[in-house]
């Protein structure tokens, strides 16, 4: 049961400020012209994904839904 908390906890808090940071950070480095971070605040935003694709399927399959 406490590994459920760990999954909700990066599905709800970790993957969206990881997203949100890389998506904000994109933006501004592109306002900018400071092409220097854009390839970093992608790569955030990556692996805010892939953190929300795998803790939302491990959620997924310890409680039985697949």
């Amino acid at each position: 049961m406490q590994m459920n908390y760990v999954y909700l906890i990066h599905i709800l808090f970790v993957a969206p400020l990881l997203i949100y940071s890389g998506y904000i950070g994109n933006d501004l480095s592109e306002k900018c012209n400071n092409k220097e971070y854009v390839m970093m605040f992608k790569l955030l935003l990556i692996v805010g994904l892939v953190v929300l694709l795998y803790h939302g399927h491990a959620y997924l399959k310890i409680n039985n839904y697949l």
